[in-house]
């Protein structure tokens, strides 16, 4: 698949060039930055050298849920949110995390000056723009809500996909909620202050693009699993120190909603910082104790009334044993 085939139709799915062991992979948005360390392993062929054919699939909003095209074998990776994974498992899905690229939310609300909305207190009587109609989409709004002790029936979910941006500016919402990572870069140059809500501000820390796998490919197939998660690492790995040449190769493979230098930078930089917060951040690790901080945030809403065993749902095993 050539790179000017790409940008003539970008539903076509990117792939690498050598025929190996086959492995698809269902991304969580459209292709941009934000999965910059996946392209740069593709382009220099990490994934190559441990004979993965990789093939990279952007969302598609008409298809099922990332993490469910996992369960039924039709990608054998996806990113996916931690809610998703803890919703999955909950449900008795058979899937597991073996990194997670993001250590923090990039999730983050935005609305308008003139909308005078300062803080989650000032949601009452709000639209708020989601992108699908998901209990994922509504926790984080949820969980702010009931810190205000703001009824949930007080706000009004309206789905915008991929047009958040657009909606909040219109007025057909008042509020919007979208990843800080392609979120921002679409913010210039419009005209418009803005007011930003951060959840981490009111407690709310989660990992985010967790990559999961089914649990009998990771069974039957371990090293398969254990090179692209390696390889995927020392993609993000070159990407965090190589900035010119990974926009380079980002603008080959993204969406052309994405395809401007400017904006493919700002990705980039705000998916760094999510990467690899500090020095003492090994890139894609999780340990317990975060995941169960989501859990018991998902529990108090009712979202996950199911035992989960949070131990059984993740691990470390396949991460590099140094970066």
């Amino acid at each position: 698949l050539s790179f000017s085939k790409l940008q003539q139709n970008d539903k076509d799915p990117i792939r690498s060039v050598t025929k190996s062991s086959t492995v698809s992979v269902r991304l969580k948005w459209l292709n941009q930055a934000q999965f910059a360390g996946l392209y740069v392993a593709l382009d220099k062929k990490y994934y190559d050298d441990r004979g993965l054919d990789v093939t990279l699939k952007e969302r598609d909003f008409a298809l099922e849920k990332p993490v469910d095209e996992v369960v039924a074998g039709k990608a054998d990776f996806a990113i996916v949110s931690p809610e998703e994974l803890l919703i999955a498992r909950s449900e008795g899905k058979k899937v597991k995390a073996v990194a997670a690229f993001f250590q923090d939310t990039p999730a983050i609300l935005i609305s308008l000056e003139r909308n005078l909305i300062r803080s989650p207190r000032d949601f009452s009587g709000k639209k708020i723009g989601i992108v699908t109609d998901s209990s994922e989409s509504r926790f984080i709004v949820k969980d702010l809500l009931k810190q205000f002790q703001i009824p949930e029936q007080e706000v009004k979910y309206v789905v915008v996909g991929s047009d958040q941006i657009e909606s909040l500016i219109r007025g057909d919402v008042d509020i919007i909620l979208l990843y800080r990572t392609s979120g921002f870069a679409r913010l210039n140059n419009r005209g418009h202050d803005y007011v930003f809500i951060k959840p981490e501000e009111y407690g709310l820390i989660s990992y985010n693009d967790v990559l999961v796998v089914s649990e009998s490919l990771i069974k039957e197939k371990p090293e398969l699993v254990r090179g692209f998660v390696e390889a995927s690492i020392a993609g993000w790995t070159y990407a965090l120190t190589n900035e010119a040449e990974t926009i380079t190769i980002s603008h080959k493979y993204s969406n052309e909603k994405y395809r401007n230098r400017e904006v493919l930078q700002s990705i980039l930089r705000q998916s760094n910082r999510l990467v690899k917060p500090s020095a003492e951040h090994k890139i894609g690790a999780m340990d317990s104790l975060k995941w169960r901080i989501l859990l018991n945030k998902l529990n108090s809403q009712n979202i996950i009334t199911e035992e989960i065993k949070i131990n059984d749902m993740y691990t470390n095993e396949f991460l590099p044993k140094a970066e």
